[in-house]
């Protein structure tokens, strides 16, 4: 880790391109604690401190984004699998700038979903006002 307010590179595109909400960050993190382990969406929900259906996003998003993976059974499982050798070292960065750099890692992830707040309002605006032709009838 570099100086105590800064987070490596790969750290910070991690957060703001696949970590994408603290229930995320939690999830994960709670995962890869135990790498052997298959969790329902339930069992993470009670291990983060979130619901059920809270979890069970955070999880399919992270399956989705390769962080995890999801099983074929049926309850739905999930265990830590990231797709490429490299995801998991940026992973065991993450995991080790959120215990120095907490507010470091919250503060970003905050500032993100922030961001893709704001654009989704702006999009959503604009989209209000763009002028098009008369309706057709029939």
């Amino acid at each position: 880790m570099t100086d105590a307010g800064e987070l490596p590179p790969e750290v910070r595109n991690l957060l703001s391109q696949q970590v994408r909400s603290i229930e995320e960050l939690e999830a994960l993190l709670r995962v890869r604690a135990e790498p052997t382990r298959s969790w329902s969406a339930a069992e993470v929900g009670t291990a983060v401190g979130v619901g059920a259906d809270a979890a069970r996003e955070a999880l399919e998003e992270l399956a989705a984004n390769g962080l995890i993976a999801a099983s074929n059974a049926s309850p739905l499982t999930f265990h830590y699998a990231p797709r490429e050798p490299k995801l998991a070292a940026v992973v065991d960065l993450l995991a080790e700038a959120y215990a120095t750099h907490r507010v470091e890692v919250l503060v970003l992830i905050s500032k993100s979903a922030m961001s893709r707040v704001r654009r989704g309002a702006l999009r959503t605006f604009s989209e209000a006002f763009r002028l098009r032709g008369p309706k057709k009838d029939g």
